[in-house]
């Protein structure tokens, strides 16, 4: 026979205490909160948390208590729990907001639809909304877009089959309710407006400071216009003869200076006078070849070796490159008008005078002692002082005669 305490210990655990389904709202097939939220992150009161399978229960114990005699007369369960003294009052069960739910907790209701069905009809509703805003919406279709962007404006949709098909001049509704509550007019009723105004417009002058007025003829005089063009091209490489310059004519100073022009004042005036001769004393202290009139990219070394055996200096020449420019033949026409041939022959600039770079003319000056005395006005060619050494001669100083010399020759003049 099984004592008390092995029956016990040995027993089966209890059942947990269950809540019937009613009280449960958390339970039933479909319920909101089983929809939206996974079955573990359903909240719980606290209050409804079941008791430990391992908790034993003092009233399903396996074995009769023993009973002592109490002060009345009755008798009493010396393992019960103690009585309290004071009558307890019923606890009210607080319950929390859960704080891993979106929103806050509504009052379930029953609900008998299968999940799958729910899912299945909420995609229905969204393919069949998206749909039907298609359809009412014609420029939210991808080909009407494309049309919309490729109009005019992108005011119209123009059909491909059809000039005016229902996409043309779409307007939204709310732009619509706004022009009935302002008494506008369409897009359509606006544009016929608009063209009638611009068939209404009468041709009007145009305000005088609107447009430049022709820039006046300023010539260069002969000595200057190719100093100009030559401080023109060395100003910046990206200077460039414009092609609607007529070679044919003389050298114009609005070519130079472009509508800077204007700040040369009068013709022949100081400022016109002052300009002239920056320009000429901007290279006037340089040599400058202008090479490659006949395509040629190389340095003409023949002219380089017969200026560099003729100054002492350790200076170099400036070289402009003609063959590589796009305003090359402008510039070819403007040296034979100006009777230099570019073409055939660099041009050498040397004291702000042309010089052409053919080998015989150059050993002619060389020979002459033209290119020596031209290096020697720009400071390429200095002139060497010599030196010869003096013989020693002997300073003799004449004593001042005394009074006795003095009153001989006195005497002797007498």
């Amino acid at each position: 026979m099984s004592s008390p305490i092995h029956s016990f210990l040995f027993s089966p655990p209890p059942s947990p205490p269950s809540r019937g389904s009613d009280q449960d709202h958390n339970h039933g097939l479909t319920s909101l909160k089983s929809l939206l939220l996974p079955v573990e992150f359903i909240p719980r009161s606290s209050s409804e948390k079941g008791r430990s399978p391992r908790t034993p229960s003092q009233s399903r114990l396996g074995f009769e208590t023993l009973s002592l005699p109490s002060p009345r007369g009755l008798s009493t369960d010396s393992e019960a729990t103690p009585k309290a003294r004071r009558r307890s009052v019923a606890s009210t069960t607080i319950t929390h907001q859960p704080i891993n739910v979106p929103s806050s907790p509504q009052v379930p209701f029953p609900s008998t639809i299968p999940k799958p069905f729910l899912r299945i009809l909420f995609l229905a509703c969204v393919v069949l909304s998206s749909a039907l805003i298609m359809y009412e919406f014609p420029a939210m279709r991808p080909h009407g877009i494309a049309r919309g962007i490729a109009s005019e404006g992108g005011r119209g949709f123009v059909e491909l089959m059809d000039p005016l098909g229902e996409e043309a001049y779409y307007q939204p509704p709310q732009t619509q309710g706004a022009r009935m509550l302002w008494g506008r007019k369409s897009v359509r009723e606006e544009s016929v407006v608009m063209e009638q105004l611009a068939q209404e417009v009468v041709a009007v002058a145009a305000h005088p400071k609107a447009t430049r007025p022709a820039l006046r003829a300023r010539p260069l005089p002969e000595s200057h216009k190719l100093l100009a063009l030559q401080s023109y091209i060395l100003s910046s490489a990206y200077n460039v003869v414009p092609s609607s310059v007529d070679p044919s004519l003389p050298l114009d100073a609005n070519t130079i200076l472009g509508i800077g022009s204007h700040k040369l004042g009068a013709l022949g005036g100081e400022r016109e006078t002052a300009w002239l001769k920056d320009v000429e004393g901007e290279w006037a202290d340089e040599v400058v070849i202008w090479y490659g009139g006949d395509g040629a990219s190389q340095y003409p070394h023949s002219v380089l070796d017969i200026i560099e055996s003729t100054h002492n200096s350790n200076r170099h020449p400036t070289f402009i490159p003609v063959h590589a420019r796009s305003d090359r033949e402008t510039i070819l026409a403007i040296f034979a008008r100006l009777g230099l041939p570019l073409a055939q022959s660099p041009i050498i600039m040397i004291d702000n005078k042309p010089i052409v770079g053919d080998l015989e003319t150059l050993e002619e000056m060389k020979l002459s002692g033209e290119l020596g005395r031209r290096l020697t006005s720009v400071g390429w060619k200095h002139v060497e002082k010599k030196v010869g050494s003096k013989p020693k001669m002997a300073v003799i100083k004449k004593q001042p005669p005394t009074d006795q010399e003095e009153a001989e020759e006195a005497l002797v003049e007498a």
